[in-house]
């Protein structure tokens, strides 16, 4: 249990470092934001700082509650003017809509198909089993 606990410990570091790692670029967005053509602003309108995004980030665990069905983060970009979730709001950030160049939103989209082109990959070239061999059918009346 402990190596399950570990494993998802480092996913969820990964993601969050994601998450924050792109907020924090001249994007102010992760790939997928850029597709959909939103980003991650503040309020006061400058640049996302490193403090506010890994805030953001960090209180998505509060957000999306699964024992709660995720209604913490969803009532609370519904009663947000901003439609701000909790992480929004302590990091007085909120999501945008921006217009980004058709050149960016084609090389994020690269980025997020990216994986799936290598797991198909890889998943062509397992190496496969042959076939059983086929069962002679007994002979007739050498059955016991």
């Amino acid at each position: 249990m402990g190596t399950a606990r570990g494993g998802l410990g480092v996913w969820c570091g990964v993601g969050w470092l994601y998450a924050v790692t792109f907020e924090c670029s001249t994007l102010q967005a992760t790939p997928g934001k850029v597709v959909m053509n939103v980003r991650v602003q503040p309020v006061t309108g400058e640049r996302v700082g490193v403090r506010a995004a890994a805030l953001r980030n960090a209180l998505r665990l509060v957000d999306l509650q699964p024992c709660l069905a995720y209604w913490v983060g969803a009532v609370a970009a519904l009663r947000s003017p901003l439609r701000q979730r909790v992480g929004d709001r302590v990091a007085q950030t909120w999501v945008a809509q921006h217009r980004f160049e058709p050149a960016d939103r084609i090389a994020c989209l690269l980025v997020l198909t990216a994986p799936v082109g290598v797991l198909v990959r890889s998943y062509r070239r397992r190496p496969r089993l042959p076939a059983p061999a086929p069962v002679a059918p007994a002979a007739p009346g050498l059955t016991g």
